[in-house]
C-alpha cells in the first residue's frame, strides 16, 4: 500500500501549530526555595489551627515581592502560637482597620485585625 503525500495550500498562507505538549516552564532554585518555605509555614499555620486563605510566592501589599501568606482572624481562634513563633509583629493602620504583618521563616504572613 502506498502512501499518498498531498499538498495543502492555504488561501492567506496561515501557519497552523501542530498539536504537540505544552510548553516546559523550569522552576528556579529560588522559586523552589519560595514554594518549600510558603509550604512549610503554611502546614506550621494550620497545625495552630489558624485558617489559611492566601499563598501568595510573590506577595501583595504590604509585603510585595515576598512569599506571602493571608490568615483569616478571628476573636474566637487565638493567634498566640503565631505571635510566640514570630515575636515581632508591625502593625498597620488603614481606612479599613489595622493588618498586622509578621515573619515566620522568610514568609510574611498578613491578616486583617477584626472590629
Amino acid at each position: 500500500m502506498d502512501t499518498t503525500i498531498i499538498p495543502i495550500r492555504l488561501k492567506h498562507r496561515q501557519c497552523i501549530p501542530a498539536p504537540g505538549p505544552a510548553p516546559v516552564h523550569v522552576l528556579t532554585d529560588r522559586t523552589v526555595d519560595r514554594l518549600q518555605a510558603l509550604n512549610t509555614v503554611a502546614r506550621q499555620l494550620r497545625s495552630w489551627n489558624i485558617d489559611v486563605i492566601r499563598e501568595d510566592i510573590a506577595g501583595a501589599w504590604p509585603a510585595i515581592g515576598h512569599p506571602t501568606i493571608t490568615i483569616r482572624r478571628s476573636l474566637d481562634r487565638s493567634i498566640a502560637p503565631l505571635l510566640d513563633a514570630v515575636g515581632r509583629v508591625t502593625w498597620i493602620r488603614t481606612s479599613d482597620g489595622v493588618t498586622g504583618l509578621a515573619v515566620l521563616y522568610g514568609v510574611r504572613i498578613t491578616w486583617s485585625e477584626p472590629r
